[in-house]
């Protein structure tokens, strides 16, 4: 029976390396969440990612739970197997049907038995099926929310872009120094980087 560890290990390898550049940049990324005007997006985003690393965890908490049960059925003496199956037939176990009609053996008609044993096995695939479902929505979610962040941010970049054009016209009709202009201008240019932060911290 192969092994739990390599398994886990390549589930939990995007999250680590994830978590560990986020260490190793903190500061860059609270900077970066500070600066952007629309923060609830990164926080959002942050939240969907805290949602399907739980849901890893319990997945792989019920895929521990099987595999460790399954370990222990196939360690057994074969002529011991048949208490291990009824012991996991009367378990809250995902196999404890399954395993009811293993230690059962068939007393009519073996092809039923037989097709009844599949059509459970099939079932359990589904569960399993369904269980990897959810990650996969949450990581569309979360592309989804990287674009919803992007265009936020480059729609609030155009707009601060107009006003700054239109203010750099009605500088050039008012009377002041070249300085006091360029400082005007370089306060105006902070609204429209701000609006590309968010396009690129989502």
């Amino acid at each position: 029976m192969h092994s739990f560890r390599p398994f886990a290990l390549k589930a939990l390898t995007p999250f680590g390396i994830v978590l560990g550049l986020g260490l190793s940049f903190r500061q860059d990324v609270i900077d970066s969440i500070l600066f952007t005007p629309h923060p609830a997006i990164v926080f959002i985003i942050f939240g969907m990612s805290a949602l399907g690393l739980l849901n890893l965890f319990l997945n792989m908490g019920h895929l521990w739970q099987d595999h460790r049960q399954l370990a222990l059925l196939l360690a057994q003496d074969p002529s011991q197997r048949g208490v291990a199956l009824q012991a996991l037939h009367q378990g809250a176990g995902r196999y404890g049907t399954l395993a009811g009609l293993l230690a059962s053996p068939p007393q009519w008609d073996r092809q039923e038995h037989r097709q009844a044993c599949e059509a459970e096995i099939d079932r359990i695939q589904y569960f399993y099926n369904e269980s990897l479902s959810f990650p996969a929505f949450l990581s569309g979610a979360l592309v989804g929310m990287g674009l919803v962040g992007t265009f936020i941010g480059l729609l609030g970049a155009l707009g601060d872009i107009a006003e700054l054009i239109s203010g750099l016209s009605a500088m050039g009709n008012q009377s002041g120094s070249v300085i006091d202009m360029f400082a005007q201008l370089v306060r105006q240019l902070q609204n429209p980087m701000k609006s590309m932060a968010t396009a690129f911290v989502a």
